[in-house]
């Protein structure tokens, strides 16, 4: 099972940084001397166990959630078959491992792309492979390892149509204003701004999938499995934002990351503790 993109000292490391608390005082409340603790937060491991009761009752964290997070939680494995066009391709550079997305319609061959990677020549590969067209590319926020192709790839297929969200204020994080929804063959794209990590963050919901296949939400940095990325400002504007436009879609939503695995809205209501329910 490949590891979750936040070990459990990740998560403790976000939340302190969403509650402006410094690790001495968190490092009481876990019940560890501060260097164990600082070791904690980078590898997640640690000889003696934190008292993660008072830790998710100081940060703002689901304590039994956080619980089954540092027992070895993952979301089940879950197999693409029901959504029969879609691939996801995970590259690397240095440290930093990313993923990107590949849609397609299986009449026309035209495909979309959502968020570039690092590595051009798997998505090159993959369109070979199939004989596909790109039409869009859609990025989910201008980061260099989201959207660092997007000029190669213009140049390669110049008719490619780029969609990026737009800018926003800080303010302006509840998110949730859905666009037009982009047809694309049989299934509808709707782009929804949902600003948080970075202030044009954006997540794309997609829907229409054969034999009813549940919906796919590619939410970038948004929202991991386990956790979600770094926020950079108004962090429980933010969370409520998540709560009220990703999960509010369906259970059985497949939520695709920019970052580690797969997983559902279900496991995540379940499971994620930066959400209480």
């Amino acid at each position: 099972m490949p590891n979750l993109e936040d070990h459990i000292g990740d998560i403790i490391r976000k939340a302190m940084e969403m509650a402006n608390i410094s690790s001495p005082v968190v490092a009481k409340a876990a019940d560890m001397d501060l260097i164990s603790f600082e070791m904690f937060l980078q590898t997640g491991i640690s000889d003696k166990q934190p008292d993660y009761k008072k830790l998710g009752e100081l940060l703002d964290l689901d304590t039994e959630k956080l619980q089954r997070i540092a027992d070895g939680w993952h979301p089940p494995a879950i197999k693409t078959n029901d959504w029969k066009e879609l691939r996801q391709l995970t590259s690397s550079y240095s440290y930093n491992t990313v993923n990107c997305y590949l849609i397609w319609q299986k009449d026309s061959k035209k495909t979309a792309l959502f968020d570039t990677g690092f590595d051009e020549h798997l998505i090159l590969k993959l369109l070979k492979r199939h004989s596909l067209e790109l039409e869009y590319l859609f990025i989910t926020h201008n980061h260099l390892d989201h959207c660092g192709l997007a000029d190669s790839l213009k140049r390669k297929f110049p008719e490619l149509k780029i969609y990026r969200g737009d800018f926003h204020s800080p303010s302006e994080v509840k998110g949730g204003q859905v666009k037009q929804p982009i047809k694309f063959g049989s299934l509808s794209i709707a782009p929804m701004p949902l600003p948080g990590h970075t202030i044009d963050s954006i997540i794309y919901i997609v829907s229409g999938w054969d034999k009813c296949a549940p919906p796919v939400a590619i939410v970038g940095d948004a929202l991991f499995a386990g956790s979600i990325g770094r926020i950079s400002y108004e962090p429980q504007l933010v969370k409520k934002a998540i709560m009220e436009n990703i999960f509010s879609l369906p259970h059985d939503t497949l939520i695709c990351p920019g970052h580690g695995i797969l997983t559902t809205i279900y496991e995540e209501l379940k499971n994620n503790p930066f959400f209480k329910y």
